[in-house]
């Protein structure tokens, strides 16, 4: 890895030595530039080189590659690809892990609600019995109020008789 103490040459400090090589130098300036971008860039190099190794070194140590290589961006693929398959099956398992929680709360929810619903419909029959009884007591109160209804008819009609009666004789008395 990289230490503190190395210098590393930026995006800025390689554009520079790319101009300065693709620009013919006078012998002044070859003197001035070749020894310290020559030795800049081979300082780089050898840093690439010992990132790449470390790299390469933890690569190998890694369990999901599936076999030694030294191809770097191939062994980061090959981690990536594993860690991928490694994640899919973490989230799987959080993923089943949540939809079983809420498949217990809905369940919980629907008791809930049959036992509300069974309360609601044993409140239905009381109220179903009760609104029978009232209709039998109507239909007794109606029976009994045309009976009494027919026996004050009956009573009215005698005392009608009677009074007719009562009405003749005064009426035949009087004559």
């Amino acid at each position: 890895m990289a230490t503190v103490t190395d210098i590393r040459l930026n995006d800025a400090s390689l554009n520079d030595i790319h101009g300065r090589l693709r620009i013919p130098l006078n012998d002044e300036g070859l003197r001035a530039w070749y020894p310290s971008d020559v030795s800049l860039l081979l300082r780089e190099v050898l840093t690439q080189r010992r990132i790449i190794a470390e790299a390469l070194d933890v690569c190998r140590d890694n369990p999901a590659l599936e076999f030694d290589t030294v191809d770097l961006v191939q062994a980061c693929k090959e981690i990536r690809d594993r860690w991928g398959d490694i994640k899919r099956g973490v989230y799987a398992k959080a993923e089943m892990k949540r939809l079983r929680e809420q498949n217990d709360q809905r369940d919980l929810a629907i008791r809930r609600l049959e036992q509300g619903l069974n309360a609601s419909m044993g409140r239905g029959d009381s109220l179903q019995a009760e609104n029978d009884q009232l209709r039998a007591q109507i239909v007794d109160t109606i029976s009994d109020a045309k009976q009494g209804v027919m026996q004050l008819q009956a009573e009215h009609a005698a005392m009608v008789a009677r009074v007719e009666g009562l009405l003749l004789q005064t009426a035949a008395a009087l004559r």
